[in-house]
Protein backbone atom coordinates (compact mmCIF):
# COMPACT_ATOMS: atom_id res chain seq x y z
CA UNK A 1 0.00 0.00 0.00
CA UNK A 2 2.88 2.50 0.73
CA UNK A 3 4.38 1.60 -2.72
CA UNK A 4 0.96 2.70 -4.25
CA UNK A 5 0.52 5.78 -2.56
CA UNK A 6 4.75 6.45 -3.28
CA UNK A 7 3.63 6.23 -6.60
CA UNK A 8 0.52 8.71 -6.67
CA UNK A 9 2.45 10.84 -4.35
CA UNK A 10 5.12 11.18 -6.97
CA UNK A 11 3.34 11.43 -10.18
CA UNK A 12 1.81 14.16 -8.48
CA UNK A 13 4.68 15.67 -7.59
CA UNK A 14 6.54 16.03 -11.10
CA UNK A 15 2.97 17.30 -12.30
CA UNK A 16 3.03 19.57 -9.83
CA UNK A 17 6.56 20.84 -10.87
CA UNK A 18 5.56 20.86 -14.56
CA UNK A 19 3.10 23.23 -14.18
CA UNK A 20 5.26 25.61 -11.98
CA UNK A 21 7.67 25.56 -14.49
CA UNK A 22 4.82 26.24 -17.33
CA UNK A 23 3.59 29.09 -14.99
CA UNK A 24 7.35 30.51 -14.71
CA UNK A 25 8.11 30.02 -18.68
CA UNK A 26 4.60 32.20 -19.48
CA UNK A 27 5.81 34.62 -16.88
CA UNK A 28 3.12 34.17 -14.65
CA UNK A 29 5.47 33.61 -11.85
CA UNK A 30 9.17 34.39 -11.96
CA UNK A 31 12.00 32.25 -12.36
CA UNK A 32 13.47 32.40 -9.24
CA UNK A 33 9.77 31.81 -7.34
CA UNK A 34 9.63 29.14 -9.20
CA UNK A 35 12.49 27.65 -7.99
CA UNK A 36 11.38 28.73 -4.38
CA UNK A 37 8.06 27.10 -4.84
CA UNK A 38 9.64 23.85 -6.17
CA UNK A 39 11.73 23.24 -3.29
CA UNK A 40 9.12 23.64 -0.97
CA UNK A 41 7.28 21.03 -3.04
CA UNK A 42 10.35 18.82 -2.90
CA UNK A 43 10.69 18.98 0.82
CA UNK A 44 6.73 18.61 1.57
CA UNK A 45 7.19 15.75 -0.45
CA UNK A 46 10.08 13.76 1.64
CA UNK A 47 8.18 14.45 4.85
CA UNK A 48 5.46 12.91 3.37
CA UNK A 49 7.75 10.18 2.61
CA UNK A 50 9.02 9.93 6.07
CA UNK A 51 5.79 9.90 7.28
CA UNK A 52 4.89 6.82 5.18
CA UNK A 53 2.84 9.04 3.17
CA UNK A 54 0.21 9.08 5.70
CA UNK A 55 -0.62 13.13 6.63
CA UNK A 56 -1.39 14.49 9.65
CA UNK A 57 -3.97 16.47 9.09
CA UNK A 58 -5.19 17.05 13.18
CA UNK A 59 -1.95 19.27 13.46
CA UNK A 60 -3.94 22.26 13.96
CA UNK A 61 -7.20 20.76 15.29
CA UNK A 62 -8.76 22.91 17.39
CA UNK A 63 -10.86 22.41 20.63
CA UNK A 64 -14.48 23.90 20.24
CA UNK A 65 -15.93 25.54 23.84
Amino acid sequence: QQKVLESISSEILEKRIEMINKYAEFGVIKKDKAKKIIKHMKKHHEKLKENGFVPHWDKHKKKHR
